[in-house]
């Protein structure tokens, strides 16, 4: 979960190019080797690059950047 965290607070790190294409309900996967974990999209920002994202198996949520290349689309 540190790894979350950390990319959470780190909007540059990581961060570039165009943001996936979610919506609320979407469902995303954390790609990091250390940190692998999938969740839902619950509320997408109006510019389109963050996403308020719940993780279903670590405890609580947060703001990510939509274009980060450790995120990836699961299913939309």
């Amino acid at each position: 979960m540190s790894e979350i965290v950390g990319a959470e607070r780190q909007w540059g790190v990581g961060a570039y190019g165009d943001p996936i294409d979610v919506r609320v309900g979407s469902l995303v996967q954390w790609t990091h080797p250390n940190c692998q974990t999938k969740g839902v999209i619950l509320k997408v920002k109006e510019n389109g690059y963050s996403a308020h994202i719940h993780w279903f198996d670590h405890e609580g949520s947060g703001e990510y950047p939509l274009n980060h290349k450790l995120l990836k689309l699961v299913s939309k």
